[in-house]
């Protein structure tokens, strides 16, 4: 994270501060670890201290060298408070260059991540405006004004044919199974055979002849040829089968029933001898038609609108999956870029705020000082009167004459803390603040343009989904001609784009 360095950095003092600055001097509990009224009933006995005497005794001086060591104590605790907030203070230069640092190398981060998505979407965007403009080069060049038909599922259109197959094979078979040696069986294998060879010489018949609505006059005449081709083939095999169904009835042999059906076929070709041989012939014609027409009027019907049109899709496909993948990751990734500057921003802030404020409340601590000092001087006098007139109760020579003087500690400087740190640590902070601003604004700025320039896909194709409804949408210069058709064509648009075109 962008901001352990800072918390790192106003962690070196290794000081949590606390409200506990001056310790509180409980005078009755040090009077019994000192044991100031045995020691005084002791000196007394030996009538000491003695009258001519002018310092402290031991006694004495272990009352004022405790208080003094809580003195001492609130005194250090006072000074490394103010130290601390303003050596926090002073740190406030490297946390604001550091800072400056981050914001820039949260920009550039930024950067580079914009430019690994324009890498990434390159490609797409290419791949999807090239397709884009040869599938509406495609529908003018064929002046068609519709979208593409979708092919059915290939696993449909294969059951379809197979059903045509087995029952063309279960009608057939029972005509050809007399005088099989196989019986029925061997009936049902010519027939399957005949059947496999009808439908999978109808179904490419029917595939071929799409090119009969084609505008171009080869393709067209192509398609023509593949529908005679298709007629002839049919009527060839069916009456040619019928044919060797009727030498079958008269011949013991197959293969001699298959020659006589040959020469039969050319020189009388409408003479079959049974109702089940023209049966026969009829059940073939209406399969072939059946395959025929279906791989005819299956899907697209205008060859090669359908296959411009799925490779269309693809591309579009493509280019909304990479753009949705791309946004979230970049998305994330400026959220935690932003989310880093601004607990940064929030890190300096609290550490310096607090500093701050401590400063400021620095004369209500200076007055708590006072008062303390104070305190000490009144605890210490408590504790060397309390030692002195339990001697004197309990003497019997005259107590010196300073038992009777106060005593007072040596007096505090407490040097004044310069208040103009504080105007200074605003300044900054306010600073430091427009920093992260600005870098947060340039990252999200970033993110815009990146988002202008790779639009959703139907703005980037031209058909701006806003503009499509509006009763008359004005045309757009870039758009495909068949975005900028007036009216009704433009609706048609939105088909295209949402529905088998697919852009």
């Amino acid at each position: 994270m962008i901001a352990d360095g800072l918390r790192r950095l106003f962690r070196a003092d290794a000081f949590v501060p606390t409200a506990a600055v001056f310790p509180s001097i409980d005078e009755a509990a040090l009077a019994r670890d000192l044991r100031l009224r045995d020691r005084a009933r002791e000196s007394a006995a030996r009538d000491l201290p003695a009258r001519d005497e002018t310092t402290l005794d031991a006694a004495e001086t272990a009352a004022v060298a405790a208080v003094e060591e809580l003195r001492r104590k609130g005194l250090a605790n006072y000074e490394t408070n103010k130290d601390v907030y303003a050596k926090r203070l002073a740190r406030l230069s490297s946390a604001s260059m550091e800072l400056r640092t981050v914001a820039t190398q949260a920009r550039g981060d930024f950067e580079l991540e914009t430019k690994d998505f324009r890498g990434q979407m390159t490609g797409g965007v290419r791949a999807l405006r090239e397709w884009n403009a040869a599938l509406d080069g495609f529908r003018r060049r064929h002046r068609l004004d519709r979208p593409a038909y979708e092919d059915p599922p290939a696993v449909r259109t294969a059951a379809i044919l197979l059903a045509a197959v087995l029952v063309e094979t279960l009608l057939n078979g029972y005509l050809f199974a007399q005088r099989n040696e196989l019986g029925l069986l061997g009936g049902a294998l010519v027939a399957l055979l005949v059947s496999l060879v009808n439908v999978g010489g109808s179904s490419l018949g029917g595939w071929f002849a799409r090119f009969l609505r084609h505008r171009n006059l080869l393709l067209k005449l192509g398609g023509l040829l593949a529908f005679l081709l298709w007629m002839a083939f049919a009527v060839a095999l069916n009456l040619g089968v019928a044919h060797f169904r009727d030498a079958v009835e008269t011949l013991a042999g197959w293969s001699e029933a298959a020659t006589r059906s040959l020469a039969s076929f050319r020189e009388t070709p409408l003479d079959l001898r049974s109702i089940e041989s023209w049966l026969l012939m009829l059940v073939g014609l209406l399969v072939s038609l059946l395959a025929f027409i279906k791989l005819y009027l299956s899907g697209e019907p205008y060859p090669g609108y359908g296959r411009i049109s799925r490779r269309f899709e693809r591309a579009l496909a493509d280019y909304a999956d990479h753009l949705t993948d791309a946004l979230d990751s970049l998305e994330r990734r400026r959220d935690e870029l932003v989310e880093s500057l601004r607990d940064a921003n929030d890190t300096v802030r609290d550490n310096v705020g607090e500093a701050v404020d401590a400063l400021y409340g620095h004369r209500m601590m200076r007055a708590q000082l006072a008062a303390f000092l104070a305190q000490c001087d009144l605890k210490a006098n408590a504790l060397l009167k309390l030692y002195r007139d339990e001697n004197r109760a309990a003497r019997t020579a005259p107590a010196p004459p300073r038992f009777d003087a106060p005593f007072a500690f040596p007096p505090h400087e407490d040097a004044p803390i310069d208040m103009g740190h504080r105007e200074a640590a605003q300044a900054e902070l306010r600073e430091i603040g427009r920093v992260v601003d600005e870098a947060v604004a340039a990252i999200h700025e970033d993110y815009r343009q990146l988002k202008e320039r790779y639009p959703e896909p139907s703005r980037l194709i031209g058909l701006d989904m806003g503009t499509l409804a509006d009763p008359e949408p004005p045309a757009r210069p870039h758009a495909p001609a068949a975005a900028q058709e007036a009216g009704p064509e433009l609706h048609r648009a939105l088909e295209v784009i949402e529905g088998s075109r697919r852009p």
